[in-house]
């Protein structure tokens, strides 16, 4: 007799096993899918007492009739909870007694309109004196609960974790690196160099981006994957002078630096200060330089320098970052006798432009103002003999780009 051979089907007429026998083929070891974003978390109730407080998330409860060869049997069911608190029974034994927190998949019983009854969270009392109980078969054990005799309030002294993180099978996923995961990250070796348990692995979505044009701080939310952070510093002044003499241009300053970096959650603190820095001031002198706008420690990007007299002011130099690139340089002063002259531009930033150059109209010109973020201010032009200011140069910025 020739083999018996049954064949899933895709997406026309697939059943709801064949789907889930299909997921079941790529994932190797169940459990929650992130057990460091909390997922099923168990602990203490507040306010304390006999009971726990279980937190909702997503848990891949395993199916204790799995077959490999059975292209209908899942191998478990995806189970979404949401936080719930469980009363745990009082222990007047004598022993102590330890309970297991559970999410329970019923094969038996007859599902409701939407199947809410199908799975639950149980908390399965042991018998005292008798240690660990063994998790039942359709159940996924979240947490082990010592209770000692006259307990009277359960608190995470007394709860034991043991919930797990979801893995894919990676032999079925080419490219993955062995022992992938589901949420969160692990340390992996490739192409020699070693990728840390607080380094990034897979990408994410994009939840939030936050701007920060002013100094403040930044606070790390539940679940967060990683960051990319852009940072600019604040615009160079332009030039001016006192007494100037008519034709004298003058230089401009120099636009802030930019920076770059991918962060894993890891790497960061709960808040992170942020400094924005601000633009130079323009004076009848030499421009003030720029300041210097930072990320905590892990991201810099320096302020443009002021332009002086005819010495154009220099781009900002960024730090600490993955992608560093130098703000532009301001444009330099000169003396001329012709009457169509203007001061030199400010440098441009990668979020924002050099101011104008004073122009020749009247007696003369202050320059003009950098402008969106990081832009370097103008130098001042004088057609007859008097004072002119540089422009301003324009405070820098944060963006921080979330990843869940």
């Amino acid at each position: 007799m020739g083999n018996t051979v049954r064949i899933r089907n895709g997406m026309e007429n697939a059943t709801e096993g064949d789907i889930l026998g299909s997921a079941s083929d790529i994932i190797k070891d169940l459990g929650v899918v992130d057990l460091a974003g909390g997922h099923l978390l168990v602990t203490q109730n507040s306010p304390l007492g006999m009971s726990v407080q279980v937190a909702g998330g997503v848990v891949y409860v395993p199916n204790s009739n799995y077959s490999i060869l059975d292209s209908d049997t899942p191998k478990f069911y995806p189970v979404v909870c949401s936080n719930e608190v469980l009363a745990v029974d009082n222990n007047v034994s004598g022993s102590t007694r330890y309970d297991i927190v559970c999410v329970k998949i019923d094969k038996v019983i007859v599902p409701d309109p939407d199947a809410s009854n199908v799975a639950t969270k149980v908390v399965i009392k042991g018998t005292p004196g008798a240690g660990v109980p063994a998790t039942p078969a359709n159940h996924y054990k979240l947490a082990e609960i010592k209770v000692v005799n006259g307990e009277t309030e359960i608190t995470n002294a007394e709860i034991t974790d043991k919930r797990t993180q979801v893995h894919l099978n990676t032999i079925l996923i080419p490219g993955l690196p062995s022992g992938a995961i589901v949420g969160t990250t692990d340390t992996q070796t490739l192409t020699n160099k070693t990728i840390g348990s607080s380094q990034i692995t897979g990408g994410g979505v994009l939840g939030d981006i936050i701007y920060f044009t002013s100094s403040g701080t930044w606070t790390k939310d539940s679940g967060l994957r990683f960051v990319i952070v852009e940072a600019v510093g604040g615009g160079g002044a332009g030039a001016g002078g006192t007494s100037l003499p008519a034709g004298a241009m003058r230089a401009g300053g120099g636009g802030g630096g930019y920076a770059r970096k991918k962060i894993a959650a890891g790497d960061l603190g709960a808040t992170e200060t942020v400094t924005i820095g601000t633009g130079g001031a323009g004076t009848k002198g030499a421009g003030a330089s720029g300041n210097t706008t930072t990320f905590g420690s892990l991201v810099s990007a320096g302020g443009g320098g002021g332009g002086s007299d005819s010495t154009a002011g220099a781009g900002g130099i960024a730090t600490v970052g993955d992608l560093l690139i130098a703000g532009g340089a301001g444009g330099a002063g000169a003396n001329s006798t012709g009457e169509l002259v203007a001061g030199a531009m400010g440098g441009g930033s990668m979020y924002g432009f050099g101011g104008h150059g004073g122009a020749y109209a009247g007696g003369g010109r202050d320059g003009g103002d950098g402008t969106g973020y990081g832009g370097g201010g103008g130098g001042g032009v004088r057609v007859t003999t008097g004072d002119i200011f540089g422009g301003n140069g324009s405070d820098g910025i944060v963006v921080v780009y979330e990843y869940f």
